[in-house]
């Protein structure tokens, strides 16, 4: 049982980001507690290639990579005074996290768990499920519950998790995990309110455009589960690269900048190079900056286009290949049906992009942050909640 918490250690299910570890909130808790980051992904992802590990210099930045040594690295933290946070989305690796869940139970010691999952992807998720295991015995859902997730069943439950929306909750309740939710906002909308309170916005757009990459041909879950990716990079940013600029000369656009997923691991000049076509800036690391300067936004089925609500950017949708080749174009159809827009495909005619001001509304309420929700980031409501414990 925790007397008073003087480390704090997170726990990341792939590289740890230098922009949270230089995030001013995250800093905050660094004046308050002891905090280090542990990158946990040869765990989570176990087989993951050695060379897409993380490297830090940092002592209290480390790669945890095997589950023996997490058991050294947790055999020498005091559970009194310990707590561990998992800052990854459990959504989607639940049953590949749950032995770091056993290890740490079994050691005495605490833990929370902090998943900001785009709620519009567990929404669809939960649809999907629904649809599925209504139609079969509720016995026999239970039992699959319980040989899948079986950790939240057989361990100590988080002191508490913090959420991105009630949807993102009702997910966790249907796997049989209890106990108290904090719900807050999503990832998105922590990078537009750092951006807002920074005072780095800017007064007005740039004469640009701006891509939301998401069809990562090299992703760590396609390298992790060993898929084939239905396209690869030159077939997929060739496509990209075709469409954006006849958007430029459509909209009288200078550029358009081409924001990389988080996971994209291709190196940028392999990227300029697949693109082809026209003189593309391609960026890593700054898509709400490029959101906020932009004109309009062009992405799939991205999470980040979130942003462009927030900012009240027009979206123009758009799936990298022929309808009805990518299993991914169910999704991005469904976003920009939400959005109140249809998908511009590579043959289509005519381009559609715009805002739906109540689309937009309705979209941010349910999926981006909820009305009633805190207007603080997730590192200040994690610090009120740990010093409630």
């Amino acid at each position: 049982m925790l007397s008073k918490i003087k480390t704090v250690v997170f726990l990341f299910s792939k590289a740890i980001p230098q922009s949270t570890v230089a995030n001013p909130w995250f800093q905050q808790l660094e004046r308050d507690y002891a905090v280090e980051a542990w990158d946990i992904e040869g765990i989570i992802y176990e087989g993951m290639p050695k060379n897409r590990y993380g490297t830090y210099a940092s002592e209290r930045s480390r790669r945890v990579s095997t589950i023996e040594t997490f058991r050294i690295a947790l055999s020498q933290k005091p559970p009194e005074n310990t707590i561990f946070i998992f800052n990854m989305p459990m959504v989607h690796c639940m049953a590949n996290a749950g032995r770091v869940v056993r290890e740490i139970a079994d050691n005495g010691l605490d833990y929370v768990v902090r998943d900001v999952t785009n709620s519009f992807s567990v929404a669809t998720d939960l649809r999907w499920f629904r649809s599925r295991f209504q139609r079969i015995k509720r016995k026999s859902f239970l039992g699959y519950r319980n040989r899948r997730f079986w950790f939240w069943q057989s361990v100590k439950p988080p002191l508490f998790a913090l959420v991105a929306s009630r949807i993102v909750e009702d997910w966790f309740r249907i796997w049989g995990l209890r106990t108290r939710f904090v719900r807050a906002h999503s990832r998105d909308y922590e990078h537009f309110l750092e951006l807002t309170r920074s005072g780095r916005t800017f007064s007005s757009e740039e004469n640009q455009g701006v891509f939301l990459d998401a069809s990562v041909p090299e992703s760590a879950d396609m390298i992790y589960e060993k898929r084939q990716p239905e396209l690869n990079v030159e077939q997929y940013y060739g496509v990209v690269g075709r469409f954006l600029e006849r958007v430029r000369k459509d909209r009288k656009l200078q550029r358009i900048i081409v924001a990389l997923h988080p996971a994209n691991n291709v190196p940028i000049c392999d990227v300029k190079v697949a693109l082809g076509h026209g003189d593309f800036e391609v960026t890593k690391g700054k898509t709400a900056e490029m959101v906020q300067q932009s004109r309009l936004v062009v992405g799939g089925h991205s999470s980040s286009l979130s942003l462009a609500v927030l900012f009240g950017k027009p979206v123009c949708h758009f799936c990298p290949a022929t309808r009805g080749v990518l299993k991914s174009e169910e999704y991005t159809v469904d976003f920009a049906k939400t959005l109140g827009r249809r998908v511009n495909y590579p043959e289509s005619t005519t381009l559609d992009l715009g805002i739906d001001e109540r689309a937009y509304r309705w979209f941010r309420d349910r999926y981006v942050k909820e009305p009633d929700t805190a207007e603080m980031s997730h590192y200040e409501i994690l610090a009120r909640e740990l010093q409630q414990l």
